[in-house]
């Protein structure tokens, strides 16, 4: 039989309700729910006691019962300063309890998970008791309480929320694990006072009177010093009874930090004091965002005695090892020097080099985890590296794409600077070599530069080009090098990397011959020759770089004209961003137009909307919209020439900014840059800032993923209330009889192409569209990229004379040589996993799957 607090539901504590009712035998017993119930001869003390076997509820553990009065102990030797009493209790099988000592107990408890010791006072011993009992009313009548965080449970004093100790449950019955003892705790007893008898006339400073120990787990874990300081000011409110410092496991817990490290490299047994005696190597990544030929990482390869760095960029981890065979042979063959060991971190891009080590006779070294220190050369160097790699791109002003060619001409400099690490300040060449590396062929880093342009049988041609440069290629006796293109410049180096390789220098001239043999003769360069990588400008690609060119005033120009063309229109509604609004990022696309002869005619800036972003169902729904087909073009030109009606050019400016969005949608725009927002717009809508502003949507912008289908949609029921009949065969051609005269329109986005037995009946399509703000851009002469002619002898003469040559410009092959077989038996070989995808001489960016597939489709 034990006394018991039944927990019901999580959060809610079962307390017993106890009557008191007088027996035949003018005794009182105490009733309550649990089950049994106990007689008390004395009508002071009333217990109720229930049944529960509580198998983890050990015999020192107390049980926390709401229908217990008193305290009860069933071991004597618990009790501390007892004194003789005699209370006779009735249990509910007839049998009586006899309480003969009361006293205090001393327990050992958890606090919060600390370990701590509370008295508990005027206990009484009932040997024959089974549990020991801790009284929730009685701890209630002086200000504790239950409380909940999660799944825990603690007693606290409800006046300042000082925790007395944790609760544990087990089978429905809170209990308190506890370990009792007799002795006398110290300074511990300071802590003890908070379940002692406390007088209902206590101060009220004594709430703010706890122990050091109680006051840091009340200040969240704070340090010692800074309460001991706050106690000191009266006006903090805080008083101390005891100033000891006792350990806190919970901070343990939480702050324990690692001693600490050492700032020398680890490894001094092995051979750092001589030239290749320890390569050091780390990888960098995944930087943002990824360079002009797509590649991720940085692996640095150096050597500990001398500094020489190498850097490889990779698109992925695992080409590291990859990357260290390659050095290992570079430096090798190179410098005669023999690689004894090799350090990296335990990365697993470094997981598949053991065997290659094994194979060369290399040791590997792994260098403490989470201890930059050991492995301090190859971390420092990254920062080196990246540090000089940003100051010269900001200087330059070029896209961030250049960073790692930024990092490669770091590297070619730092080896060879003087530098401090070695000895009598030479650079890591001058200590390989023997000899002080020559600077006077470096340059600033993206200089302007001019490189000859060969005119081969065309005396006409520019014979120059303009660049900047990214970069440096070093080679020894290489003739024939005419002006590289990436593509050129990628195999150049794969061919230096086989002549290292085989060791023999020739061999490695004939390579570079062959790869270069179809470009015209160019003076012979200097032993350390360097071949310049260009770069050329082209439209922009973000509004940061339009504003950093040359054409900064003529874009900016454009986007203005954009910004008033779409308010003109009714486009959007300026609003206050509400908590919470999905507004959808913009865009500017820079576009060069020209004419059919490639002669510039304006800049156009087109305000795009980021529908990658857009949540399907609530800011768009349906997508498809249909297109004209090619061969529909060609036959409104067959009938132009049959009726003799040149077929016309019609431009719909600002298209799909006409057509009316969802009525059941709600879209949000993000502030475009370069739009201004007047002061009184912003005391309008109560904002002190336009990022506090969104655009509202009345109409559709270009760039949303439902864009086409409205202005497909839009342009339909024109067409249709003009009296035009849709082709069964191209959703995107029309016909209409006007009396004797039939017209024929095909439409293309926002593009027409017109004709009809006469001109007149031409015109009439025109006027219906007026409303549209239709542009007549006279005869056919460019149309999807087509140059159109109209011939002499009757007909149309088509070509892509222009696009072709964009398409050779884009990709690098300005300066090729055509030939009838693209693909020789002589090509060289282009690895699966090279970098040589090709790059493109005017490209920002490196090649990706997604421009090869671009090729491919503009070559059909």
């Amino acid at each position: 039989m034990i006394l018991a607090l039944t927990e019901k539901s999580p959060g809610a504590v079962s307390r017993r309700r106890h009557k008191k009712k007088r027996s035949s035998r003018g005794k009182e017993t105490a009733v309550g729910d649990a089950r049994g119930k106990a007689q008390a001869t004395d009508g002071s003390l009333g217990l109720v006691l229930a049944t529960n076997d509580a198998s983890k509820i050990g015999r020192g553990d107390w049980i926390l019962d709401s229908g217990a009065s008193r305290h009860l102990v069933n071991d004597e030797s618990l009790l501390l300063d007892s004194s003789s009493c005699s209370h006779e209790i009735a249990m509910a099988d007839g049998e009586s309890l006899r309480l003969t000592r009361a006293g205090n107990v001393r327990l050992e408890v958890l606090a919060r998970g600390v370990k701590t010791v509370v008295t508990l006072a005027d206990v009484y011993l009932a040997p024959r008791l089974a549990k020991n009992i801790v009284s929730y009313v009685k701890l209630e009548s002086k200000g504790y309480g239950i409380v909940y965080d999660g799944d825990k449970r603690a007693l606290d004093r409800r006046s300042d929320g000082i925790v007395a100790f944790d609760v544990a449950t087990d089978s429905n019955v809170l209990y308190v694990e506890t370990t009792a003892t007799s002795r006398r705790h110290g300074d511990g007893d300071a802590i003890l006072t908070a379940l002692e008898a406390h007088s209902a006339e206590a101060s009220a400073d004594d709430a703010h009177e706890a122990t050091l120990l109680h006051w840091h787990q009340r200040l969240g874990h704070l340090a010692f010093d800074t309460i001991v300081r706050m106690a000191r000011d009266p006006a903090s409110g805080i008083k101390l009874s005891s100033d000891k410092r006792m350990a806190c496991v919970s901070c343990m817990e939480g702050k324990q930090t690692r001693s600490a490290q050492s700032q020398e490299d680890s490894g001094t047994n092995s051979p750092i004091d001589r030239i290749g005696g320890v390569i050091c190597s780390d990888l960098e990544g995944p930087m943002t965002p990824r360079d002009r030929l797509h590649n991720r990482y940085l692996v640095n390869l150096i050597d500990h005695k001398s500094n020489y760095c190498r850097v490889f960029l990779a698109r992925t981890k695992d080409a590291a090892a990859k990357h260290f065979e390659a050095f290992h042979i570079h430096f090798e063959r190179r410098f005669g020097f023999k690689i004894h060991v090799l350090r990296t971190d335990g990365g697993g891009e470094y997981a598949n080099i053991d065997l290659f080590c094994k194979r060369t006779g290399v040791a590997r070294q792994v260098s403490e985890a989470r201890n930059q220190a050991s492995n301090g050369k190859a971390e420092r160097m990254h920062r080196t590296l990246l540090n000089l790699a940003r100051s010269m791109m900001f200087a330059s002003a070029l896209p961030l794409q250049y960073w790692g060619d930024a990092v490669q001409y770091a590297v070619y400099i730092l080896n060879r600077s003087p530098t401090r690490a070695n000895e009598k300040r030479a650079s890591p060449l001058e200590m390989l070599t023997g000899k002080v590396p020559d600077l006077r062929g470096i340059v600033v880093f993206g200089s302007p530069c001019s490189v000859y342009r060969d005119p081969r049988k065309n005396s006409l041609l520019k014979r120059s080009q303009h660049g900047i440069i990214v970069g440096v290629v070093v080679t020894q006796h290489v003739k024939d090098i005419a002006t590289l293109s990436e593509a050129q410049n990628a195999q150049l180096q794969r061919a230096m990397d086989a002549g290292d390789r085989a060791g023999d220098t020739e061999e490695a001239e004939t390579t570079v011959a062959a790869i270069t043999k179809a470009a015209a003769r160019q003076e012979e360069l200097a032993e350390s020759g360097e071949v310049v990588n260009t770069a050329f400008e082209r439209d922009p690609i973000s509004y940061s770089e339009a504003m950093r060119g040359g054409k900064r005033d003529g874009w900016m120009k454009a986007i203005r004209e954009e910004v008033a063309a779409l308010q003109s229109n009714d486009v959007w509604t300026i609003v206050k961003r509400a908590p919470g609004t999905h507004a959808l990022p913009t865009k500017w696309v820079y576009k060069t137009k020209t004419d059919a002869q490639g002669n510039l005619e304006r800049l156009k800036a087109r305000l795009v909307a980021c529908g990658n972003e857009q949540v399907l169902g609530v800011e768009y729904k349906l997508t498809f919209a249909a297109v004209m087909d090619l061969t529909t073009v060609k036959v409104i030109l067959a009938l132009a020439a049959t009726w003799g009606v040149p077929s016309k050019h019609g431009g719909i400016p600002n298209a799909y900014v006409k057509a009316e969005k969802e009525a059941h949608l709600r879209i949000f725009l993000q502030m475009p840059r370069g739009m201004q927002v007047s002061e009184e717009t912003l005391r309008t809508h109560g904002a002190t800032s336009a990022s506090e502003l969104v655009l509202e949507l009345r109409k559709i912008l270009y760039g949303l993923k439902q864009a086409g289908r409205l202005w497909s949609l839009l342009l339909h029921a024109k067409l249709v209330d003009a009296g035009f009949v849709r082709c069964e065969s191209d959703m995107c051609f029309y016909w209409k009889r006007e009396g004797a005269d039939l017209v024929v329109v095909g439409v293309y986005v926002d593009d027409l192409l017109a004709t009809g037995t006469s001109a007149a009946a031409v015109e009439i399509l025109y006027e219906s569209l007026a409303s549209l703000s239709i542009k007549d851009l006279g005869q056919v002469s460019k149309f999807l990229g087509m140059r159109v002619q109209l011939a002499c002898e009757g007909g149309y003469k088509l070509d892509q004379e222009k696009a072709i040559g964009d398409l050779v410009r884009d990709n690098g092959l300005v300066d090729a040589n055509p030939t009838r077989t693209p693909i020789g038996d002589d090509c060289y070989e282009i690895e699966a996993d090279d970098t040589a995808l090709l790059g493109t001489t005017g490209a920002k960016t490196g090649a990706t799957v997604r421009d090869f597939q671009s090729l491919v489709g503009s070559l059909l």
